[in-house]
C-alpha cells in the first residue's frame, strides 16, 4: 500500500468534527481530497447550525427561511407566540418545522402545529440529546426540494465553480393525510417507493438556470474548493414571508417563484447512484472524470 493516502473524511457530526478532522490531517501532510484547512475551518464557523448558516446567507443576500432558535431550557413562549403572529402563523394551528441546528441526515426533524406542540417538539429533541438548540421554521407549503452539486473545475489559486443539473425530490405519499411529507432519514436511505428523484428538476428552464447560478455564486462566497452539495427549495408562488437581506438585493426572487437555498455540505456520497454521479451523468462526463 501507498505510504500517501486518501482518506475520507466523515459525514456527519454533532460536534463537526469532520472539520477538525480535515485540519488536523493538514497539520499531519496526510492528503485529502477537501477544502484547503483554512477554508475548513471557516466553514465550522459558519456551518456550526443551521441557524448560523441561515444568518450567513441572508448576510450574503440570499433569501433564507424565517427562523426563531430555542438555546437549552430557555423556551420564551411569549416570544415565539410574537414570532407566529410576526410571521402570520395561528398560534394554535400553524405549521412550522422543528429541527436540531446540528444534527445532519433528517435527524430529529419534525412537523409541529402551534407554539405549543413546536416548544414540546423542541424540548423533546434536547432533553433527548439529540441537540442543545433547536430551530423552529415557517413550514414551506408547496415548495419542491432540490439538491445541485457545485463542482470546482478551477486550479488551486483561481475558484471558478460549475453547478451540475440539480435534482428535485418528489415525495410520493402526498395523499396520505396522516403524513407530514418530509425527506425523513428513512426516506433518504432505506429502500422505500415514497421518494422520486428528477434530474434535471420539472422546473422552468429560468428556475433550474437560476438555481444553477446561484449554487456556484454560493459556493465562491463561502469560498468553498473541489465540491459541494447544495440543498433548497423552489416555491412557484411569490414569498413576501421570507427574510430580507440588509441590503434588500436578495438572490432568489424570480419571476417564476422563489428560490432559498437552506443547506450546504461540504461532503457528498460518493457511490455511482449518489446524487454526485446522478448529475454528472446528465452532461459529458464520467465517474473518472468527476
Amino acid at each position: 500500500m501507498s505510504a500517501l493516502c486518501h482518506a475520507p473524511l466523515p459525514m456527519h457530526d454533532i460536534n463537526n468534527a469532520r472539520y477538525f478532522d480535515a485540519s488536523h490531517r493538514a497539520k499531519k501532510i496526510v492528503p485529502y481530497v477537501r477544502h484547503a484547512a483554512p477554508c475548513v475551518m471557516a466553514c465550522a464557523i459558519i456551518f456550526h447550525g443551521h441557524y448560523n448558516a441561515s444568518v450567513e446567507l441572508k448576510k450574503k443576500g440570499f433569501v433564507t427561511v424565517p427562523s426563531f432558535l430555542i438555546q437549552g431550557n430557555h423556551a420564551d413562549k411569549s416570544e415565539l407566540a410574537k414570532w407566529f403572529d410576526r410571521h402570520l402563523l395561528d398560534r394554535n394551528s400553524g405549521k412550522v418545522v422543528v429541527k436540531p441546528t446540528r444534527a445532519g441526515s433528517s435527524i430529529g426533524v419534525s412537523v409541529a402545529y402551534g407554539v405549543d406542540d413546536s416548544l414540546l417538539k423542541a424540548i423533546d429533541i434536547i432533553s433527548e440529546g439529540i441537540d442543545d438548540k433547536v430551530l423552529i421554521e415557517v413550514f414551506l407549503e408547496g415548495g419542491c426540494e432540490f439538491t445541485a452539486m457545485v463542482i470546482d473545475v478551477g486550479t488551486d489559486s483561481q475558484c471558478d465553480p460549475v453547478s451540475l443539473l440539480p435534482t428535485e425530490v418528489e415525495l410520493c405519499c402526498k395523499n396520505d393525510v396522516n403524513d407530514d411529507t418530509l425527506f425523513t432519514y428513512r426516506r433518504k436511505y432505506l429502500p422505500t417507493q415514497q421518494v422520486a428523484f428528477h434530474t434535471p428538476p420539472r422546473f422552468p428552464t429560468d428556475i433550474i438556470e437560476h438555481i444553477r447560478q446561484g449554487a456556484a455564486l454560493l459556493f465562491k462566497c463561502f469560498k468553498l474548493r473541489e465540491y459541494a452539495r447544495i440543498d433548497g427549495w423552489f416555491l412557484p408562488s411569490p414569498a413576501k414571508l421570507f427574510s430580507s437581506s440588509v441590503n434588500n438585493c436578495e438572490y432568489g426572487n424570480t419571476k417564476s417563484g422563489t428560490i432559498i437555498f437552506t443547506d450546504i455540505n461540504l461532503i457528498s456520497g460518493m457511490e455511482q447512484t449518489s446524487f454526485m454521479f446522478q448529475q454528472a451523468s446528465k452532461v459529458p462526463s464520467n465517474f473518472l472524470i468527476i
